[in-house]
């Protein structure tokens, strides 16, 4: 894979200087129409670091909101999987039409249970909503143990490896 042209020494002097404005390497790339690997290697040589508290930030809010709406879909999974398993047993308005004969026997509605093959269905559909709840829920379970597990090591290194000890 080729290299880019080399940085300028001009270039080398903006980037210390939005560097010192507090501007991330993402957004001084963009002004000098240059990579973020590149910009970061360079600042890196300059000994400039760049903070990433706020990208940190930034990521933790979005798992935080990503969390929620993974929440409130699951919700409505279930809620879709309980309406089919309802409609199991529920009446359903059904249409007859006939062509012929008397114009007011041509049409007739009725209500009627579902059929075997409808509920077949509805089955399927109650078992993929549940399917689907159940993956998310585990998603968000198995982070939370994630977490968990990265807490234990922590307070094992912190307390001296007890981990019963509090930080």
């Amino acid at each position: 894979m080729a290299r880019g042209e080399p940085f300028t020494e001009a270039e080398r002097m903006k980037i210390r200087l939005l560097h010192g404005r507090q501007m991330s390497a993402t957004a001084i790339a963009k002004e000098l129409k240059r990579s973020v690997s590149g910009v970061t290697s360079v600042a890196r040589s300059m000994d400039l670091h760049f903070d990433h508290e706020q990208t940190a930030a930034a990521t933790t809010a979005a798992a935080i909101d990503m969390r929620g709406r993974r929440a409130r879909i699951a919700e409505r999974l279930l809620r879709e999987a309980e309406g089919c398993l309802d409609d199991l047993h529920r009446p359903h308005m059904a249409y007859s039409f006939a062509t012929g004969g008397d114009p007011d026997t041509r049409f007739t509605q009725h209500l009627a249970m579902p059929q075997p093959s409808d509920k077949n269905q509805l089955m399927r559909a109650a078992q993929a909503a549940l399917t689907e709840h159940r993956r998310l829920a585990e998603f968000d379970a198995d982070d939370k143990e994630g977490m968990s597990a990265v807490d234990q090591w922590l307070r094992g290194m912190l307390g001296g490896g007890d981990n019963n000890q509090p930080a």
